[in-house]
């Protein structure tokens, strides 16, 4: 289209300056469209740089977004030849103030105190967005209000685009960053069992939760310990964060050694494959099995692996974020998409399909599974809860020791599926880290990681037969967990590091 101003010369009547008012170029209100429509995908890649973003996905809804806001202004353009040039300019900016209503629920929202959630939410952003419509539908016929329409639009998506600029910038500087192509110590393996590392997200020690819960895990142990494993009892976590935490287990060495919460984008490539122990399995001849969990891609799969099983429900972690922007959210998490969720982290759900592939002997199968990780979607009965989809949802103890009741359950069975079909396995259960329960997240500050409750992890050990001279320690840390394992397949003394733990001081708000 041209670049040149499309503009009525009766505009230069002295009341061009009301509702009569010539249009503004064309040009204006493709680029207050353009821009409205790229802010808030922008403002989403620049407020998580540090998190494991489905990039296809963004560019799949900025494409869809554009193109919807494009098609209607240009129909603008063909009614404007007929009834007024003036009809495009309007069309532009109401469809800017309409692109900020629809990406800015949360704002929106914050703007009234005691929100329900559901209808309530949904009502109240239609009020708001309604009311500004039609303002702005009335004021929009002034030229100078569309002009302001279109800084802004441009303020706007400059300001996000310079956030991911710079932000890139910092992270690429960030301090602590982990490599992920360590090279590894290659040593022949004197047995070669499959090898499970069924990877938790949040469990607690059975300890804590007989101290600190209504639940008594008793039962759970007896079943596990009846299956052939040692429960490391005073297992501790190295550190409180999951990506830290699996990624130094999966390295067998420590990756950061500060206070300040790192850039965690370094780290996601460790727990996708890029890690020692995935090299050490390579190199002795096992297949590599990898299951990450719905809801969030930090260990998603690369393409390092033979089988990749990777289930996020209706929509990814990151297409959850960018609905939740909108009124979208509360249609598209609905219940049947915590349901998905749920299932897909159900290590009783997942577990079964990586035995159906069938994979060649020997494997080294990484599960990882949110549980019970927030949001607590199920109960003690492993029913589904009604809960948001936010990660920062721990809720308190009764919450969180029903997930637990349930996730027990769920092992259980997994395990006993593993068991039924493989001789004599390696399976390792282990937790990241701690629960994080009576924190407000919503709150801005940060908040020092340092209580034994952020720490205190659950930790079970099954070696074959082979290896019963191999002690596990009691009060094991997971950065020596596959360095255990290594010792037992190379049928050698275990090479352990020294526990160390770093407590983390993390944003929050």
């Amino acid at each position: 289209m041209s670049a040149h101003e499309i503009e009525s010369h009766a505009g230069d009547a002295p009341e061009a300056a009301g509702r009569d008012a010539p249009s503004t170029s064309r040009w204006q209100a493709v680029v207050t469209v353009v821009a409205m429509a790229s802010w808030p995908f922008l403002s989403l890649v620049a407020n998580n740089l540090d998190q494991p973003l489905d990039f296809a996905a963004v560019r799949t809804w900025w494409l869809v977004t554009l193109a919807v806001a494009l098609a209607v202004l240009g129909v603008a353009m063909v009614v404007g030849r007929r009834v007024g040039g003036r009809v495009v300019g309007w069309t532009g900016g109401v469809l800017g103030v309409a692109l900020w209503l629809l990406f800015s629920l949360p704002l929106v929202l914050g703007l009234r105190s005691g929100g329900e959630g559901g209808v309530s939410d949904l009502a109240w952003w239609g009020l708001v967005a309604g009311a500004t419509l039609v303002v702005a539908m009335g004021l929009m016929w002034f030229a100078p209000v569309q002009r302001f329409t279109a800084i802004m639009a441009v303020v706007l998506a400059v300001a996000a685009g310079s956030q991911v600029v710079l932000g890139g910038l910092a992270a690429e500087a960030s301090p602590g960053e982990a490599d992920p192509s360590a090279a590894v110590d290659r040593a022949d393996f004197v047995i070669t069992p499959n090898v499970w590392f069924i990877a938790l997200d949040g469990l607690a020690s059975n300890d804590f939760m007989r101290e600190r819960t209504d639940y008594d895990p008793t039962a759970f142990e007896q079943a596990m310990e009846e299956d052939g494993f040692t429960i490391q009892q005073e297992a501790t976590s190295n550190y409180p964060f999951t990506n830290l935490s699996i990624g130094s287990t999966l390295m067998m060495d420590y990756g950061f050694e500060g206070v300040d919460e790192p850039n965690a984008a370094p780290f996601f490539e460790q727990l996708q494959g890029a890690n020692t122990t995935v090299d050490l399995m390579r190199a002795n001849g096992y297949a590599y099995a990898h299951t990450y969990p719905g809801l969030w891609s930090g260990s998603k799969c690369s393409g390092r692996e033979d089988l990749c099983i990777g289930d996020s429900g209706s929509l990814t972690d990151t297409e959850t974020a960018m609905a939740a922007m909108t009124p979208l959210g509360e249609v598209l998490t609905s219940r049947s998409r915590q349901a998905d969720v749920a299932i897909a982290n159900d290590p009783s759900h997942v577990v079964p399909q990586v035995l159906a592939a069938d994979l060649p002997d020997p494997s080294f199968n990484f599960v990882h599974v949110l549980n019970p990780h927030a949001p607590l979607l199920r109960d003690a009965d492993c029913g589904i809860r009604e809960v948001e989809l936010k990660f920062s949802a721990w809720g308190e103890g009764p919450e969180y020791a029903g997930a637990v009741a349930c996730l027990h359950r769920q092992l259980e069975a997994a395990v006993d599926q593993i068991l039924a079909v493989d001789v004599d396995p390696v399976i390792v259960v282990q937790s990241d880290h701690g629960p994080r329960l009576g924190i407000d997240w919503t709150q801005p500050g940060g908040v020092f990681l340092d209580d034994d409750m952020y720490f205190s992890i659950f930790s079970a050990i099954r070696l074959p037969a082979a290896c019963d001279d191999v002690v596990v320690p009691d009060d094991l840390t997971p950065v020596n967990t596959f360095r255990i394992v290594r010792g037992c397949l190379e049928q050698a003394p275990p090479d352990l590091l020294e526990d160390r733990r770093f407590p983390i001081q993390a944003e929050r708000g």
